[in-house]
């Protein structure tokens, strides 16, 4: 497999107010020489695994508290390097939990995601698909999401959201197992999954600030990481670029979509007008009862 997606879903918590799922590319030559450079960054500046948020934060009883400054900046600057080093590409979905409440019919979640964020990574992981079919590759992804126990419900609602792609894709494109390969590892052996955690801290934030949810200034750290990303150098990807009516312009490299409720509400009403997709998902879902789910 050329790519690999790793996943990070920001917003899961009931609490929160926004959902977001991203996903960062990057080419399977690059995972090893990422992997040890790293290692490398952890072993020198003496830490054994990396949350953003807890990072950033400082927080008392992680590895960070007693970091000066100079460290702490250092290390982060360090970390952006390295997801900017070896990622190809990010995609990001944020929407507003009630604007998704409001705008999804009940009857339509099971369809477009029972939860927020199966809806984010849905989204997410089809521009992916589009960006590959766009640079010409025939091999599926690898799919990375960070650890969950079998009988936890995120990951049972992942692995449902998956299944139904993989039978989508199949029945609309005649390609099988573009989604067959979703695998649960653990971040703290990964750096991918730890960089694209880092992503999703910085556009899940950049979503609340930009819907005015945060309350304050956004945190220094994340203009920083926001401005770095947003420096990385675009690429052509028709696909991608028609859903946002500019078929010849380049995707940013951090291609991050805050979805208003107008544009959620365009979304849905597509997806009742047309109806091909729920089709094929209630297909989907009588293939499962029947014990054939690939149903084909």
């Amino acid at each position: 497999m050329p790519f690999t997606v790793y996943f990070d879903d920001s917003g899961s918590d009931p609490q929160q107010l926004v959902a977001n799922a991203t996903g960062l590319i990057i080419p399977a030559q690059r995972i090893i020489p990422m992997e040890r450079e790293w290692e490398s960054l952890k072993k020198k500046e003496g830490f054994s695994d990396f949350h953003t948020s807890e990072f950033v934060a400082r927080n008392r009883d992680s590895e960070f508290a007693t970091w000066d400054d100079k460290k702490h900046k250092r290390v982060f600057r360090r970390i952006r390097q390295i997801t900017r080093k070896y990622g190809a590409q990010v995609f990001s979905f944020s929407v507003k939990k009630d604007d998704y409440d409001y705008c999804v019919p009940t009857e339509l979640r099971k369809y477009m995601g029972e939860h927020h964020y199966s809806w984010a990574i849905r989204q997410a992981s089809m521009f992916a698909q589009l960006w590959k079919r766009d640079k010409k590759v025939s091999e599926p992804y690898e799919w990375i999401f960070d650890w969950m126990e079998k009988h936890e419900p995120g990951r049972k609602e992942i692995e449902r959201t998956f299944e139904q792609m993989e039978y989508l894709h199949h029945r609309l494109y005649g390609i099988k197992n573009e989604y067959a390969h979703a695998d649960f590892r653990s971040g703290k052996t990964l750096a991918g999954l730890r960089c694209a955690d880092l992503l999703a801290w910085t556009n899940f934030n950049f979503s609340l600030h930009q819907w005015n949810l945060l309350g304050r200034p956004l945190h220094p750290f994340a203009v920083k990481a926001w401005d770095d990303f947003e420096s990385m150098p675009s690429s052509r990807s028709p696909s991608v670029a028609r859903l946002f009516h500019s078929g010849n312009d380049p995707v940013e490299w951090n291609c991050a979509v805050v979805l208003t409720r107008n544009q959620l509400e365009g979304l849905v009403q597509s997806e009742l007008q047309d109806g091909h997709r729920v089709s094929l998902i209630k297909e989907w879902e009588e293939h499962k009862k029947a014990g054939t789910s690939q149903g084909v």
